[in-house]
């Protein structure tokens, strides 16, 4: 692969690993300590193949995703609990793994330096250390991203067979995984139009870089790895599009309306767009609940870089190792920003950190060779300097996250901070223990994924009355939850049936109590009823957790 492979390497992507994953692993069920719907939605997927509910990883199930995120979730759980952490602790892996593949691509692109730096700023970019802990799919896409074009770039290098056979797998797992993760099937095929068409347009009878049987393992190898999926989407075709016809603008009537309601032009309101899902990551804060919406995706001097590394991409676009990450960021501008509705939304965007992170490093590397060649006096100068730079903007990054954003700011909006209040709460309170909540119109307990999960042993129910709510049932706990706006209630709740205890649940960040809980035991009338035992399992409306056995537990407050 002409990489002049050493010693230096191994440490070097070994210790970026390494600093990766103490970022990401530690204390993963409490930071953040919101959960969110989505995570929760799919880790419930992971608790029904845990119990054999389905038992098909090539199926699609929760918004029409395909379960295999789930399947794998499900392993994880098995091994390292089933709560919180055990759900996100196929993100953080996931996330450190592409460290290292990072550093891999940038070595076959740029060389050890710009790998370095771009590894290390991946390691500690708050945006991908955000997104590897928490539990959803999104953070794949940058794995399979570096994946598959280190392994094609290999393939091109050395013409070996299982190169592009390997990147030609991973083509087809991209399928299985977030549909951003398809937007590889685009750039791989672009990539190959780019070298093929111009030498066909000029008759050029070279050997095409690109050889015939390369293509076959790459198209043989996506087909046979997305073969068991395909199946399934041929069965119900509508599950492959029903996120893009759920997301895109292209949507019936949307341009229409949106003009409608923003007093422009169809043309502007599309300018708008793409504008906005271009300056992502430096001007335009997240649209969406996944992350800070305050900011845009980089802070302070990193911001600063990217336009500088951006800047320097284009000016040597020519160059193959320069045109690939701005043709990857090209198309995931277009179709995961202003293609799509209410741009930019950080979810989306996940897939460009390893690119966002490794222009920065190009940006610094260019600074380094210009203060060499200024020739200060000292030839260590560059070196100097460039370590101290790259070390501030990871030390930023770290602290910008770690002690800025997560102790002032939570994913999530007040309705999930609140689900998240109440789940914990309910975590702690015995299993059959009866809950009733009361927070129409603005939430229903089953709509928040997240209460179903963490508290699996409850059973739970909305309260349709305004005023008194049910009685206690007898030998369980019985809680009484409301929002805030509905403290009248509670109250009234309180006096019909008294002796039992209120507090008030706040959440970081918050301002408030997010939600008050009334806790009252009501003895049955023999005095005999015990507790029981359930399996941890996803409780359903006017539904509990399945009863495993019978153990006696006091009906005391935790």
């Amino acid at each position: 692969m002409r990489l002049g492979w050493s010693a230096a390497d191994t440490i070097v992507v070994t210790a970026v690993v390494a600093i990766a994953a103490a970022l990401r692993l530690p204390a993963l069920g409490r930071i953040p300590v919101t959960m969110l719907g989505d995570e929760a939605a799919l880790a419930l997927e992971a608790v029904r193949l845990m119990e054999h509910a389905q038992v098909d990883p090539f199926a699609v199930g929760w918004h029409s995703h395909p379960l295999m995120w789930s399947f794998l979730q499900s392993l994880c759980m098995r091994a390292f609990g089933d709560g919180a952490a055990g759900a996100r602790i196929l993100s953080a892996l996931v996330g450190s793994a592409t460290v290292g593949t990072t550093y891999f691509f940038g070595r076959l692109l740029y060389g050890q330096r710009v790998a370095a730096i771009g590894a290390l700023l991946l390691a500690t970019y708050h945006f991908h250390i955000h997104f590897s802990r928490l539990a959803i799919f999104n953070i794949a896409d940058p794995l399979f991203g570096t994946a598959i074009l280190g392994a094609l770039i290999v393939g091109l290098r050395t013409r070996r067979a299982a190169a592009f056979g390997g990147a030609g797998i991973l083509l087809g797992l991209t399928l299985y995984f977030y549909p951003g993760a398809r937007l590889f099937i685009l750039l791989v095929a672009l990539l190959g139009l780019i070298q093929v068409v111009p030498r066909l347009l000029t008759y050029n009878r070279r050997p095409l870089p690109l050889p015939r049987q390369a293509v076959l393992l790459l198209v043989g190898g996506a087909l046979t790895a997305a073969a068991p999926l395909l199946q399934t989407y041929g069965q119900a075709p509508q599950a492959f599009t029903a996120r893009l016809r759920a997301n895109t603008i292209t949507a019936p009537g949307w341009l229409r309306e949106e003009a409608r309601s923003s007093h422009m032009p169809a043309g502007r309101l599309l300018l708008r767009q793409f504008e906005r899902a271009a300056l992502a990551f430096s001007l335009y804060p997240s649209t969406d609940d996944f992350y800070d919406d305050r900011r845009p995706l980089l802070w302070g001097l990193a911001a600063l870089l990217l336009p500088v590394g951006l800047g320097l991409a284009l000016r040597r676009f020519g160059e193959p190792a320069y045109r690939l990450p701005l043709l990857w960021a090209v198309l995931a501008v277009i179709f995961g920003g202003a293609l799509l509705k209410d741009p930019p939304e950080s979810a989306r965007y996940v897939t460009l950190a390893p690119v966002v992170c490794l222009l920065i490093a190009i940006a610094i590397e260019q600074a380094l060779l210009l203060l060499r060649r200024l020739r200060l006096g000292w030839p260590c100068v560059p070196q100097i300097a460039g370590t101290v730079l790259t070390l501030y903007l990871a030390a930023a990054s770290v602290v910008g996250y770690f002690v800025d954003y997560l102790p002032n700011r939570q994913p999530g909006g007040p309705n999930t901070h609140a689900a998240n209040a109440l789940a914990h709460y309910l975590e702690r309170q015995p299993a059959g223990t009866k809950v009733w909540f009361l927070g129409m119109p603005r939430m229903y307990y089953h709509g928040f994924p997240m209460l179903d999960f963490l508290a699996p042993q409850v059973d739970a129910d909305d309260a349709l009355t305004i005023w008194v709510m049910p009685p206690p049932k007898p030998g369980y706990t019985t809680v009484y939850a409301v929002l805030p706006e509905h403290r009248a209630e509670l109250e009234a709740t309180e006096k019909s049936y008294p002796g039992g205890i209120e507090e008030a649940l706040p959440w970081p960040a918050e301002p408030g109590p997010m939600v008050y809980v009334y806790w009252v035991s009501q003895p049955a009338a023999s005095d005999t009823a015990c507790g029981r035992r359930f399996s941890r399992a996803p409780t359903r409306a006017g539904g509990t957790g399945r009863e495993a056995g019978s153990t006696c537990q006091p009906d005391t407050h935790p």
